[in-house]
């Protein structure tokens, strides 16, 4: 799979905050530069009164970029933290919608994880593992007495809600 970051002039952890994070990793061909001044200021917020928190739900309105707040704050995570990062949705349609926008859009490396876990790519499930991108699955994948090993409790988990 290819590179989406280019981090040729800096390492993978130079960067002081999120959307420091997000504007460093430019890439051609990604649709927009950063976030809106009210995204950014949820991700701000986020970042200086919640970023010890494991698990995050975001509550937004419909067509306000959920989406993108989750996906800078996960790759925050992942990529300064080193945590493993799983961005949850309700169902398998805004599981593809997020993966076609963070790949499309947002240039930022997803891995979808939906149906059952014989159908899980061993190589997807490798590349998660290593934390080499963030993984993006439903709600049932995540809370079932078979959910995917790492995903149940031992990573931080990403909802965005309607």
């Amino acid at each position: 799979m290819e590179e989406l970051f280019n981090f040729s002039s800096h390492s993978s952890d130079d960067f002081d905050d999120p959307i420091e994070m997000y504007k460093k990793g430019y890439r051609a061909g990604k649709r927009i530069n950063g976030p809106l001044d009210y995204q950014s200021e949820i991700i701000m917020k986020y970042f200086s009164k919640h970023l010890d928190r494991r698990d995050v739900a975001i509550e937004l309105p419909t067509g306000s970029g959920k989406t993108l707040v989750g996906l800078i704050i996960g790759e925050y995570r992942r990529r300064k933290r080193g945590e493993q990062v799983v961005f949850v949705c309700t169902n398998n349609i805004l599981v593809d919608q997020v993966c076609t926008q963070a790949i499309k859009k947002y240039g930022i490396r997803v891995l979808k994880f939906t149906g059952t876990q014989s159908e899980y790519s061993t190589s997807d499930m490798h590349v998660f593992l290593r934390n080499e991108a963030i993984a993006v699955t439903n709600y049932s994948s995540v809370f079932n007495n078979n959910s995917f090993p790492s995903l149940q409790f031992k990573c931080n988990t990403l909802t965005t809600r309607p």
